[in-house]
């Protein structure tokens, strides 16, 4: 019996292999994808704009000690010093106000008595997420030189906060009046206009000399280090009543 051979099968081309398809989709997929992070990376080395700068705000200025007024007799006060944090509370000590000491007096003020000229100080104090908390609002006369680092003094040596409760007080920024309408206060900054809204209870002062009369029991004041014995050089009072 002879046996005859069947046609041999054809072959398929290379283009129409099963296999193909899925290897193309395979190579495009990654493909995209590097093409993605090509992208991402450009973009994050070219287009991001840059990390804003520091807040960098002025130093405290000289020390003082802040104290609280416990009694007035004349033009000598009982004081009382504030308490460290772990202390007990040290006890009351008198202060002799001298004929030469200067008193500088933190007046109580409305947004009306602010005119354009003047120097504006805002008295706070900074955290960490780029912001500030501000305690005072503080005012001096037009014409008020401020120094290296935009902080205005007045003769006796004095910002507005030495006097504050807080001691992490300090100037944070300040500039000239520009305007003021109603309650909206605007001054200029050192990188431009700065606008504040007050209100009817803002902590806004205006710095000025003042007397022994000006000193009440409950008060807040600042005394530098003096070298003249008890009578210190210069006091700072900030009211915590009204006038």
């Amino acid at each position: 019996m002879a046996v005859t051979p069947g046609p041999s099968p054809s072959r398929i081309p290379w283009w129409q292999a099963p296999w193909l398809l899925p290897l193309v989709g395979f190579v495009a997929v990654i493909a995209t994808l590097a093409s993605v992070i090509l992208i991402s990376q450009r973009i994050g080395a070219n287009d991001q704009p840059p990390a804003a700068p520091p807040l960098n705000f002025p130093a405290t200025g000289p020390n003082v000690t802040r104290y609280t007024v416990k009694q007035v007799a004349g033009a000598t006060i009982s004081i009382s010093e504030d308490v460290a944090t772990g202390k007990p509370p040290p006890a009351p000590r008198d202060l002799l106000l001298g004929p030469g000491t200067a008193i500088d007096v933190l007046r109580p003020i409305k947004a009306a008595e602010i005119q354009p000229g003047q120097w504006v100080q805002v008295i706070g104090i900074p955290n960490e997420v780029r912001n500030f908390s501000i305690h005072a609002i503080v005012l001096f006369p037009a014409g008020a030189a401020p120094d290296a680092e935009r902080v205005a003094r007045s003769p006796n040596g004095f910002a507005g906060h030495e006097a504050s409760n807080d001691a992490a007080d300090r100037p944070i920024i300040g500039g000239t009046v520009t305007s003021i309408a109603g309650t909206t206060l605007e001054f200029a900054g050192p990188g431009g206009p700065v606008t504040i809204q007050l209100t009817d209870v803002s902590p806004l002062y205006r710095l000025g000399t003042g007397q022994v009369g000006d000193i009440l029991e409950g008060d807040r004041v600042a005394v530098p280090p003096s070298a003249s014995g008890n009578a210190p050089a210069a006091i700072l009072v900030q009211p915590t009543r009204a006038r």
